[in-house]
């Protein structure tokens, strides 16, 4: 993942907003380097921190001369992080968020003649461009306080806007042509994100999930379906976008409900309950946490091994079968889409016996075991001898 594009309301390079936008992607960022000097965090924080050290940020300096007194972290309801610094006699609150979070609570803007009201919806119009060239967008605000926040509404209200930065995270090569594979097989790829609608479109178009035009549900949509109307077009949706955690086991359960098997991807603590509600639950990636490994329960490799054996076996099979709904987190596809499991369905009736049996020989005792506990049971059950006369 890399920055590609940063938008702030002055152009003018080396004049605010820029230095404080420069200065926000390093305090508002948890990334650090390890011992050996590489950067380590999540990928979206080391991205931030790396375009700020290209332009000569030092991490270490700003964070003596702002040293950190608080941290709101992330959440999937606000969209937004923040952290507090002290500087010198007074505090600066540092956020940073999805463009519509942050842009909601920024009554001004930064520019180099000092703030002035903001336009939010010129500027969430621009967010809405980078997005829809496929970038991951993020809004940078700040805030300067004379006494510690109270709370968090403290810290994140009243807000100065900085600009936006536009992250590129490309899918590996291979995920395209595993998306085709699972196609192939029968299994509709389904992709669930917290990014930006139009974000979501771009990359779910590159990889081949969604068709030109394809319809995508937002988390405010999904809200707003009543069970009925989800249970008629969930079989039709193949992109979530800007989705909360628990909205996935929903998009599961109703898959579920429709007569689908359904598998799912993912790696936070966020999936753990979609993974362990789906028929296959897959935890990926290794930085995945350990709650969202202990909620799957398919192992990757015995998934995608049973798959292989049973797709040999030809597409009659799988016309036996219902269709397969794969779910991945979007944070999966550029990292992890060659592993996943290439599952199929459970049969129709259950008690029907397999066309394709599995082949049992190398379960088979070898030759002669058991000889000896035969010879002894024909013994005993041997006629007596006749007497000899």
């Amino acid at each position: 993942m890399r920055a590609e594009a940063f938008l702030v309301p002055d152009e003018e390079g080396g004049r605010e907003p820029w230095p404080s936008l420069l200065r926000a992607l390093v305090l508002v960022n948890d990334a650090a380097p390890d011992a050996d000097g590489a950067l380590c965090g999540d990928p979206t924080e080391v991205a931030l921190l790396e375009a700020a050290i290209e332009r000569q940020q030092n991490k270490a300096a700003l964070e003596s001369q702002f040293p950190r007194h608080g941290e709101f972290p992330f959440d999937s309801e606000r969209k937004r992080m923040a952290t507090v610094h002290a500087d010198g006699a007074a505090f600066l609150a540092c956020v940073k968020g999805a463009p519509e979070a942050v842009l909601e609570r920024c009554p001004w803007q930064l520019t180099a003649q000092g703030p002035v009201p903001l336009d939010a919806d010129e500027m969430l119009a621009q967010a809405e461009c980078m997005a829809a060239r496929g970038l991951r967008v993020l809004a940078f605000a700040e805030r300067r306080m004379d006494i510690l926040p109270a709370d968090i509404e403290d810290a994140e209200s009243d807000l100065t806007f900085l600009g936006l930065v536009g992250l590129m995270d490309p899918p590996r090569e291979e995920a395209a042509a595993a998306v085709a594979e699972c196609r192939t097989a029968g299994i509709v790829p389904v992709m669930i994100t917290g990014d930006h609608p139009a974000t979501a479109r771009a990359i779910a178009e590159r990889l081949g999930i969604l068709d030109d035009g394809g319809r995508v549900v937002t988390g405010v949509e999904l809200a707003a379906f009543s069970d009925a109307d989800f249970a008629d077009q969930v079989r039709d949706i193949r992109v979530y976008a800007r989705v909360d955690p628990e909205q996935k086991i929903r998009i599961v359960r109703a898959l579920q409900a429709a007569g689908e098997f359904t598998a799912m991807t993912g790696d936070g603590v966020n999936d753990a309950p979609a993974l362990k509600r789906a028929d296959i639950g897959v935890a990926m990636g290794k930085g995945g946490t350990d709650v969202a490994r202990e909620a799957a329960h398919g192992a990757a490799g015995r998934q995608l091994r049973h798959h292989r054996a049973r797709r040999a076996r030809g597409p009659a099979h799988l016309r036996q079968h219902p269709q397969v709904h794969q779910i991945h987190d979007d944070q999966q596809l550029g990292r992890d889409l060659d592993d996943i499991p290439r599952a199929l369905p459970r049969p129709a009736d259950p008690a029907a016996a397999d066309p394709h049996p599995v082949d049992q020989s190398r379960h088979r005792r070898p030759a002669g075991a058991g000889a000896g506990r035969r010879a002894r049971r024909a013994r005993h059950h041997a006629p007596a001898a006749a007497p000899a006369r």
